[in-house]
């Protein structure tokens, strides 16, 4: 199983944020749904619904390599589900 690897800042951010470490650890491993960033292509944006926190969706930046998973940064994404939810319609 690939390690999960954090950039300087990004537990800072999660913690100041209050995410919870199992909450991202999923999202990265387990997402929902990922989409491409669109100003950096070695980036992907990882989601996942958070139901232990009113279903709210989990925004992860990871570079995958073949040894880790490199996170940049983890939020909750307030417009994530709406954008989900149209791709389904």
């Amino acid at each position: 199983m690939k390690p999960i690897v954090f950039a300087p800042q990004a537990p800072f951010k999660i913690a100041q944020r209050r995410l919870w470490s199992t909450w991202v650890e999923r999202c990265v491993r387990q997402p929902d749904w990922i989409e491409n960033d669109p100003t950096d292509p070695t980036v992907e944006r990882r989601f996942a619904v958070i139901p232990e926190h009113d279903a709210r969706v989990l925004r992860v930046a990871v570079r995958e390599t073949e040894r880790e998973f490199f996170v940049i940064s983890a939020f909750f994404d307030r417009g994530a589900r709406k954008r989900h939810a149209a791709k389904h319609l």
